[in-house]
C-alpha cells in the first residue's frame, strides 16, 4: 500500500488541484484529505476523483464527507460562510508577546496563536493559525508584510499574504477606534476571505 506521501503525490497530480494534505489514520490509512483547488473544476468532481484515486491506486476507500476542498478563485458562491473574528487577547512577558484569536464558522470556533517580539505581526499571525486550522493546513499561509495607509477617513490597514504555490492575497480593513490589534486582525481575515472558499462536504 502507498506511503501517506505517496498518496498526496499522487493527488497532486490531479487537474486542478494546487496542494495536498493528507491526514494519517491507523496503520497508514487515510483518514482525511485536505485539497488546495485552482477553483477551475467543482469540488464536487474533484473529490469524486481522488476518492476513485485513493481507492484504485492506495486501495483505501474514503468518504466525501472526509475530504476538504478548498478553492482559490475571485467570486465565492452564496452559501459560503465566511470565518468572523469572535474575539482576540493578547499580552506581553519576558519573551515578546503572545496573541490569540477566535475565529467562528457557522456553529464552529477555532482558536489561533501567535507569538513574538512585534504586535501587529503576531496578530495577523495568530489570525492565519486559526485559518489554518480551519482548512486543514493545506494552504501554507505566511504574513509578508503590513502596512498603514491614510485617507480622508482615517488611516487604513493593509496587509499582505503570501500562500502555498506563491499565490499572494492582499486585504485591508479601517482601523478607526479599533486598536492596532484588531484592525491587523480584521484586515488579515479580508485578505484570506476574498479568495478562499471552503466547502466540507464537497458541494454540499
Amino acid at each position: 500500500m502507498p506511503s501517506i506521501l505517496a498518496a498526496e503525490a499522487l493527488i497532486e497530480r490531479l487537474v486542478g488541484v494546487k496542494a495536498a494534505r493528507v491526514e494519517r489514520g491507523p496503520d497508514e490509512t487515510v483518514a482525511r484529505v485536505h485539497v488546495l483547488s485552482d477553483g477551475e473544476r467543482s469540488a464536487r468532481l474533484l473529490a469524486r476523483e481522488i476518492q476513485g484515486l485513493l481507492e484504485h491506486q492506495c486501495g483505501q476507500a474514503v468518504g466525501a464527507e472526509a475530504i476538504n476542498v478548498v478553492e482559490v478563485g475571485h467570486r465565492l458562491d452564496e452559501s459560503f460562510r465566511r470565518p468572523r473574528l469572535m474575539g482576540f487577547e493578547w499580552a506581553w512577558g519576558r519573551d515578546g508577546v503572545k496573541v490569540s484569536c477566535r475565529l467562528g464558522v457557522g456553529d464552529r470556533t477555532v482558536e489561533g496563536q501567535a507569538e513574538g517580539q512585534d504586535l501587529s505581526l503576531a496578530a495577523g499571525g495568530a489570525v492565519l493559525q486559526a485559518v489554518q486550522a480551519l482548512t486543514g493546513g493545506v494552504l501554507g499561509l505566511r504574513l509578508m508584510d503590513i502596512q498603514t495607509v491614510f485617507s480622508a477617513k482615517g488611516p487604513i490597514i493593509l496587509t499582505v499574504v503570501e500562500m502555498t504555490g506563491g499565490d499572494v492575497l492582499s486585504g485591508s480593513a479601517p482601523k478607526g477606534e479599533r486598536e492596532m490589534v484588531e484592525a491587523v486582525m480584521r484586515a488579515t481575515l479580508d485578505a484570506v476571505n476574498r479568495q478562499l472558499v471552503r466547502r466540507t462536504p464537497p458541494d454540499a
